[in-house]
């Protein structure tokens, strides 16, 4: 299903229908509870964040602080794909 909204989030109309049905919140708590969702949740954040009008959606989440501690724990050797 995450796969879906990544492919759907290149298109602006629907990453306003994202925004709207509070989609930011809900791929913020994929971040926090399963690694599995991780990397397609960040992929979809990242197209919402493009967005000015959404950009001040992510103060209200947990969405900075996690991402920061994804970038400061991230393994020096893994690589990334």
């Amino acid at each position: 299903m995450l796969r879906v909204a990544h492919n759907l989030s290149f298109d602006e109309k629907i990453r306003d229908q994202m925004v709207k049905h509070a989609f930011i919140p809900k791929l913020v708590g994929l971040l926090k509870e399963n690694h599995r969702y991780r990397e397609s949740a960040l992929r979809v954040l990242y197209h919402l964040s493009v967005e000015d009008r959404c950009k001040a959606m992510f103060t209200y989440t947990e969405a900075i602080p996690i991402v920061m501690q994804l970038v400061v724990k991230f393994p020096a050797n893994r690589k990334i794909t």
